[in-house]
């Protein structure tokens, strides 16, 4: 039941400015439930070799899945928050661009899940919600940071962007996304 209630309690978590916090609290909630669920398997497995009924723990699938949603919808927020800050301020030069895409679209689908899940959840809704609007405005600008990356570029290709952007494009190590 203790694990119940903390899972229950995580509805109450809806303040962006305490991401850090709640994000490492669902991850803690996330390690014990990992623990329990390896120990409901090696009791199982002991039931079973001493030819004992097996104990069926369906109260603990029942708060591994209520719990799901909350651990998805505060790691992909604590994940979006460090990870874009860090894209938006790292030198240009050296951002993987595919592992920048990954990411971001793993997060996009990951919060659109959870908004479907959190419609009587008004706190984590408007969470989700704030975040995924940042991904989704991010998420256009992916191919263009794709194909700036390329390899193949070279000096006369970044002066035709320079030209036709008429902004100076030239990425060293001071010029970041932001730039």
């Amino acid at each position: 039941r203790g694990y119940m209630d903390e899972v229950d309690n995580l509805r109450t978590f809806y303040d962006l400015k305490l991401v850090d916090q709640v994000s490492a609290h669902v991850r803690r909630i996330k390690k014990d439930l990992a623990s329990a669920e390896d120990e409901a398997r090696l009791f199982n497995s002991r039931e079973a070799l001493f030819n004992k009924e097996v104990t069926q723990y369906d109260l603990l699938r029942d708060v591994a899945k209520k719990f799901e949603p909350y651990g998805n919808m505060w790691e992909s927020v604590d994940s979006w928050l460090k990870q874009h800050k860090a894209w938006l301020s790292n030198p240009f030069s050296e951002l993987d661009a595919e592992s920048v895409e990954s990411s971001a679209q793993t997060i996009l689908r990951t919060l659109k899940k959870c908004e479907k899940k959190f419609e009587n959840v008004p706190g984590c809704l408007d969470v989700t919600r704030t975040i995924l609007k940042e991904v989704a405005a991010f998420v256009p600008h992916l191919p263009l940071i794709i194909a700036l990356r390329q390899k193949g570029l070279r000096e006369r290709h970044w002066e035709a962007i320079s030209a036709k952007s008429g902004k100076r494009v030239q990425p060293d190590d001071a010029w970041t996304l932001q730039t």
